[in-house]
């Protein structure tokens, strides 16, 4: 989500769309089996809303329903 650059900020110190970012990086950090994404691209720039909705696309792809 190239976000190395921000790694000695807390949230707080960081815009929103970065915050949104950082959010759902901690989430795929931690493996979580199902995400939830209410307005994930909600205060991003157009060139971040498209790189998350990509990534969302592409991990969606490897999900497996029963």
């Amino acid at each position: 989500m190239n976000l190395t650059s921000l790694a000695d900020r807390t949230l707080q110190e960081i815009s929103g769309g970065k915050r949104q970012r950082a959010w759902i990086s901690a989430a795929l950090a931690q493996e979580a089996g199902i995400l939830l994404l209410d307005a994930p691209t909600s205060f991003l720039d157009v060139g971040y809303q498209v790189e998350v909705l990509d990534l969302v696309r592409r991990l969606s792809r490897y999900c497996m329903f029963p």
